[in-house]
């Protein structure tokens, strides 16, 4: 179960990094939605609270600029592809090829 709101094609270009700064990452796309997620694999993610997803593209739009070695990928929940970082566990993003809404 999600809650969905479609805002195609917002332009965003950000950076961000995780908790212990070891991966830094930067998202350049086009925001197509956002997404406030509870199905049980978000929520048992987080301790059963809701969270919030970008949904961007080109798929390509997130690129590790430092720390790729650092990044863990886990198949989890519905086949999601979770890459975090392997020393904080912060995640930097999830990977589907079915947006499981």
């Amino acid at each position: 179960m999600s809650n969905l709101l479609e805002v195609e094609g917002v332009p965003i270009d950000q950076e961000g990094r995780c908790m212990c700064g070891a991966v830094k990452f930067r998202i350049q796309g086009q925001q197509i939605a956002s997404v406030l997620c509870h199905c049980r694999g978000c929520c048992r993610k987080t301790g059963m609270t809701p969270i919030h997803l970008l949904i961007v593209e080109p798929q390509n739009a997130v690129t590790v600029t430092e720390g790729e070695n650092d990044v863990k990928i886990v198949e989890g929940y519905r086949k999601i592809k979770h890459h975090i970082c392997g020393s904080c566990g912060s995640p930097i993003m999830q990977y589907s090829v079915v947006v499981p809404f």
